[in-house]
């Protein structure tokens, strides 16, 4: 049965089911983002770490490929620049990692770890069928809000505990999406510590059900029908998937990522500010160890990902799954590999003409 808040939901973003594929930083591709939009569900473009000029090749990818209607998410108010002093500790910290690679400290340094600012981001996807913004890691400006409002695009903004979503409510929010504390990836938080605050996905469900007015979508280690039916039957108005749908045939991650997630175990799955500064459920590689063994602390997010990121930038294909973020849920291993027909199919129960 549809509740009002599902209906809301659906009617809001677009869509014919209540299946949202999440933000897939580094992992997402134009087709996987509309075979989800084809197939009745939200895809999600990853777009936070992307300049304007990469936004826009990015849209003009997807919708060569769909005329449905898509997200796009943005990271808020997390700028956090790195004084020189701060920059240079961070570079020679992680310099003994590039002992013999063809990347220059300087031209580590000359990327400044900057995210492109959220008006000139706003400029390019107005251009374009998205029908909803979200937001990670904080609350943008009212005017950023109002700019979007105004457009009729649905705000979806991402919590991860209650407080977090009553604020966001109390900003006018269309819907709320609750990451739980087994989810793949950047943790969302933005109000205390990340790993002080973190909520079961069911907790949050229940937690929601009881506090919130605006549809919301529950996250946090779904990778098949039984996760789904499970946070239907509570109450969930609709449920987000980043590590189902990065196992998906269409999605950008190589089968070297996939092989990674799928041979991991609990003790591979771990939680690391290593790759971009801020605390991330990744799967453990050689890469991940060689930060860790490092003397000193992490730069700040989001430099110490525009630190990392040449690591994988630099290697050979066979060689990029040991030096790159391997994000993941809890429930990696447990993902299958399908095309995103086939998984739509499976998770809702459905057949496509």
């Amino acid at each position: 049965m549809t509740s009002d808040n599902q209906a809301k939901l659906l009617d809001q973003l677009s869509i014919d089911y209540p299946i949202i594929q999440l933000p897939l930083h580094d992992a997402d591709s134009a087709e996987l983002i509309a075979e989800v939009a084809n197939h009745g569900g939200l895809g999600t473009l990853a777009a936070g770490f992307l300049s304007a000029a990469e936004l826009r090749d990015r849209l003009d990818e997807i919708s060569a490929l769909t005329d449905r209607s898509f997200a796009v998410n943005l990271f808020a108010n997390v700028q956090k620049d790195e004084d020189s002093e701060g920059m240079t500790r961070a570079l020679n910290r992680i310099s003994p990692v590039f002992e013999g690679s063809d990347i220059a400290l300087t031209t580590l340094l000359s990327r400044e770890g900057r995210l492109t600012d959220l008006d000139t981001m706003l400029d390019v996807l107005f251009e374009y069928n998205v029908s909803a913004v979200s937001f990670s890691l904080g609350v943008p400006s009212d005017e950023i809000l109002s700019r979007i409002k105004e457009r009729g695009i649905a705000i979806i903004g991402h919590a991860t505990h209650m407080l977090e979503a009553l604020f966001w409510e109390e900003k006018g929010a269309d819907i709320i999406y609750l990451q739980g504390l087994e989810a793949s990836g950047i943790r969302d938080t933005f109000l205390g510590d990340p790993m002080e605050v973190a909520q079961p996905a069911l907790t949050l469900i229940a937690q929601a059900n009881d506090n919130l007015t605006v549809p919301y979508i529950i996250g946090g280690g779904l990778v098949n029908k039984t996760h789904i039916d499970t946070a239907f039957a509570l109450g969930a108005p609709a449920v987000g998937l980043a590590t189902a749908f990065l196992m998906s045939h269409e999605s950008g991650a190589d089968e070297l990522y996939k092989n990674a997630l799928s041979y991991a175990n609990e003790f591979d799955i771990k939680i690391t500010r290593e790759w971009s500064g801020y605390p991330a459920r990744v799967v453990v590689n050689w890469g991940l160890r060689q930060l860790q063994a490092l003397e000193g602390e992490p730069a700040r997010f989001p430099a110490q990902y525009f630190l990392t990121h040449p690591m994988m930038e630099d290697k050979a294909p066979e060689d990029r799954t040991q030096f790159r973020a391997l994000w993941a849920n809890v429930n990696a291993p447990f993902a299958e590999r399908l095309p995103v027909r086939q998984l739509m199919k499976e998770l809702l129960g459905v057949e496509y003409s």
